[in-house]
C-alpha cells in the first residue's frame, strides 16, 4: 500500500514551504496564483487529502456530530436524524454514520 501523502511532500513538489501549502488549501493569506497553481497541482498529483483527524485537533473544532438513540427505526427518531442531518449540512459538518444494534 502506497504511503498517504502529506503537506511536506506536496509542499517539496511545488517547491515552496509547507506552511504556504496550508496557505492555499485554508485560503489564509496572498499567494500569487502561480504559486497556488504549482501547489494545487501538486496536490492532485499526489493525490493528497488533508488529514481530519489533525486538523480537528489543529482547529479544536471537528464538525462531527454523535447521536445516541434507543431506537432509529421509529418515526419519531427518524424525524429527529433528519433535524439534526439537515442542521449539519447548513453547518458544513460531515455526515454522520447511523448503526443500530440489533438485538
Amino acid at each position: 500500500m502506497a504511503k498517504k501523502a502529506t503537506m511536506m511532500d506536496v509542499a517539496r513538489l511545488a517547491q515552496v514551504s509547507v506552511s504556504t501549502v496550508s496557505h492555499v488549501i485554508n485560503k489564509t493569506a496572498p499567494i500569487s496564483e502561480a504559486t497556488a497553481e504549482r501547489v494545487r497541482a501538486a496536490i492532485e498529483q499526489l493525490h493528497y487529502s488533508p488529514n481530519l483527524l489533525a486538523r480537528s485537533l489543529r482547529h479544536e473544532k471537528s464538525h462531527l456530530i454523535g447521536v445516541a438513540m434507543t431506537d432509529i427505526t421509529s418515526e419519531f427518531y427518524a424525524g429527529c436524524i433528519e433535524g439534526i442531518l439537515e442542521e449539519a449540512r447548513k453547518q458544513n459538518c460531515k455526515q454522520p454514520a447511523v448503526f443500530q444494534k440489533k438485538e
